[in-house]
């Protein structure tokens, strides 16, 4: 657990590094983003670092679930993290209610012509 703990530190500092070019980038396809920027409502860190501590935590706790397991019981658990990550990715594609009626408003401004947003993030 020592070399995942090392590998975990280089890894956030890497992320940390790109925290910036990031919200960059979600301002160019999210006019609702870059309107908060400019009205300095928004650091760096306040959308993207508080999610980022919690994978962070989530994947710390796992990594430490994982490393507990018997080799028998590692790919039955991979299979049923796997299992639960698949969920929480379609609750970010498709919210469920009330979630998608609070985030229509911001749905309604962004950017939805892909070639439009791939220009805009080649710019960066």
């Amino acid at each position: 657990m020592q070399d995942l703990e090392a590998d975990s530190k280089l890894i956030n500092a890497v992320l940390a590094e790109q925290v910036g070019a990031v919200e960059r980038a979600m301002a160019g396809i999210c006019p609702v983003v870059a309107l908060l920027q400019r009205v300095s409502l928004m650091t760096e860190t306040t959308i993207i670092n508080f999610n980022l501590e919690i994978a962070r935590d989530v994947a710390r706790s796992r990594a430490q679930s994982l490393a507990a397991l018997s080799p028998g019981e590692l790919t039955g658990a991979i299979d049923q993290m796997d299992r639960e990550v698949a969920l929480f990715g379609n609750v970010i594609v498709n919210p469920p209610p009330p979630l998608d009626l609070e985030l229509q408003p911001i749905l309604a401004v962004e950017y939805h012509d892909i070639r439009k947003n791939l220009e805009i993030l080649a710019q960066d």
